[in-house]
């Protein structure tokens, strides 16, 4: 089981609730590039290191990386223009 936690809270993530997320994100990417359209993620980077991975602290200390919106299937970054755009990508 793998433990996150984030500004003093501590969320147990049970491995059949990792397996069920990451089957829904497959799910979503298929549509969405079935349908051609933007699979829009934010993403953070956080800094850890090995005695932190059992339980990584994911609080705003330890962001390295700021927020950055993106399609996943075409890689493209989040504009007000590529938004209004067909996706053109697949994943790789």
């Amino acid at each position: 089981m793998t433990r996150w936690r984030q500004t003093g809270t501590q969320e147990a993530i049970s491995s059949q609730a990792l397996i069920a997320a990451t089957a829904r994100f497959d799910a979503e990417v298929a549509a969405a590039t079935r349908a051609r359209e933007h699979y829009w993620l934010a993403l953070v980077g956080f800094v850890v290191s090995p005695p932190m991975l059992d339980s990584a602290v994911l609080d705003h200390e330890n962001i390295r990386v700021a927020p950055v919106v993106g399609c996943y299937v075409c890689e493209e970054p989040w504009t007000e223009l590529t938004a209004t755009r067909r996706c053109k990508g697949e994943p790789r």
